[in-house]
């Protein structure tokens, strides 16, 4: 093991870290394919602009859950062991990818089961993303902290950039085989979670948990530093959100197959990655001084050495300011409260 870095040669950190890996890259194949078949379904039977309707409705779908559970799940991620949240989320996931497979490989899928699976996908993402992300600094000791944190985001981003690929080929060889691969995907997360030993948890104070959360959104708003950030990363969410009509455009416009969908995601994902493996040096006053540096290397690459379209480019700037702010101040010091992590 002395060939790894020096946070994956402790063992609760390699089976977090693959937990992680395998997790995201599940959960990004199932997304982009249940789009994908809910776009081919009601195109067999609607016109383009039902078919469209219904595909902005899978995506609400997915994201209400997530926006009304987000305080709920990191508040239970500070009182519960995050080991016993991450496996029951995974547990979850698996079973709506066993459903999802048994009904395409059946052939009785249809938008009501694949709408109730979105929902469920929904809850489980909100609870997964405190869960995990506050993990990685239970596991670690204070030194090697700051790997620790660049390699869990590592693994998030490129889980995200391979997930929808992974996904989009494996269903237009068939539909039921991304399905597949992401059941195996869990089973591995699932095994891995098992694996990890109990971890340290901090004394915290008493008191209301809705008292608690306001006071969580008094921190924020006062913040400056943290407010503009996170009010970033809102308008980064919000406008990133046009990519679910993806599979709109490559069917209908651009007549190009379920390859071609996952492609401006990547691009995304690609500039968080990059930026977090420019960051995983430990020194991290290092980092700050090079960030103009860095961030320059990574606007020439996406913008103007890669013949990719703007929109790749783009996507990838835009990636790559966003994994940023968790190095260069522009991010809340990990510490053992998962309304932190993120």
């Amino acid at each position: 093991m002395s060939l790894l870095p020096e946070p994956l040669r402790i063992r609760d950190f390699r089976s977090f870290w693959l937990a992680r890996l395998t997790t995201t890259i599940g959960q990004m194949a199932m997304v982009i394919v249940i789009g994908w078949q809910v776009y081919d379904i009601a195109r067999a039977t609607m016109d383009i602009r039902e078919a469209a309707f219904q595909l902005g409705l899978i995506g609400l779908v997915q994201f209400v859950p997530l926006f009304v559970l987000t305080p709920i799940s990191g508040w239970t991620a500070d009182r519960l062991d995050r080991r016993h949240i991450a496996r029951a989320v995974v547990l979850l996931e698996l079973g709506c990818a066993l459903i999802l497979l048994t009904a395409t490989w059946g052939g009785f899928i249809s938008l009501p089961i694949l709408f109730g699976v979105a929902a469920l996908l929904g809850v489980a993402r909100a609870f997964a993303g405190p869960a995990l992300g506050a993990m990685a600094p239970n596991l670690v000791p204070r030194e090697i902290l700051p790997n620790a944190i660049a390699l869990s985001s590592t693994a998030w981003q490129a889980g995200a950039i391979v997930g929808p690929a992974l996904g989009g080929i494996l269903y237009d060889v068939t539909p039921h085989l991304p399905y597949a691969l992401s059941s195996c995907l869990f089973a591995i997360s699932a095994i891995s979670l098992l694996t990890i030993r109990p971890l340290p948890r901090a004394a915290l104070k008493p008191g209301s948990p809705l008292r608690q959360m306001i006071d969580g959104l008094v921190y924020v708003r006062r913040n400056r530093l943290v407010f503009g950030a996170i009010t970033l990363d809102l308008f980064a969410v919000l406008l990133g959100g046009v990519t679910a009509m993806l599979p709109l455009y490559a069917r209908d416009i651009l007549h190009v197959g379920g390859w071609a969908g996952p492609a401006p995601r990547g691009a995304r994902r690609r500039g968080y990655s990059d930026c977090d493996l420019f960051l995983l040096p430990p020194d991290q006053d290092q980092c700050r001084r090079e960030d103009a540096d860095r961030g320059g290397r990574i606007r020439r690459r996406h913008g103007g050495v890669w013949p990719v379209p703007n929109l790749f480019a783009v996507a990838g700037n835009a990636g790559a300011a966003r994994s940023g702010r968790h190095v260069f101040g522009l991010h809340p010091p990990v510490a053992d409260s998962a309304s932190h992590a993120g």
